[in-house]
């Protein structure tokens, strides 16, 4: 509460103020330049909710764990072991999986591995050794599944 004291009291004592922000500037330029920040821009967005604006430091902590958060998201890659397919993103892997030719082609591996096939996704870091391996390793795999198909087709 203290801080809020602070802002209004800075509010009240110059004609610089934002209103929207609690905050007070020393000079015209400095609200004009406030203005067009992201920190103003999502207190606006919050006083049209009806909610308390936030302060620069809550606001770039949290932007920085959303960051943070993005990061790990987008260094993750879904390896599909049955298809060796790489995915972004788990949603994608599982939409993979409801596809009929996925299914199609589950079954008739585990009909010939007797039931024994694991479909768990490897996960990866984008940038991980493992990752690099999986994707050489996938072209043996890709031959190999070129030859189950000839054999299916026979």
């Amino acid at each position: 509460q203290m801080a809020a004291a602070q802002r209004d009291d800075a509010h009240a004592t110059t004609s610089n103020a934002c209103a929207t922000c609690l905050l007070g500037f020393a000079h015209p330029d400095l609200l004009k330049a406030h203005y067009r920040t992201d920190l103003h821009r999502y207190n606006l967005k919050r006083k049209v909710a009806s909610l308390p604006p936030v302060t620069l430091q809550w606001f770039d902590a949290r932007r920085a764990q959303l960051a943070r958060a993005q990061q790990v998201a987008q260094a993750q890659v879904f390896v599909c072991p049955l298809t060796k397919k790489r995915f972004q993103s788990e949603a994608t892997y599982r939409a993979h999986t409801q596809t009929k030719k996925y299914k199609a082609l589950l079954a008739q591996r585990l009909a010939r591995t007797n039931g024994t096939f694991d479909a768990t996704p490897q996960v990866f870091d984008a940038k991980s050794k493992n990752e690099r391996e999986a994707s050489a390793g996938r072209a043996a795999d890709d031959d190999d599944m070129e030859e189950q198909r000839e054999e299916d087709d026979m």
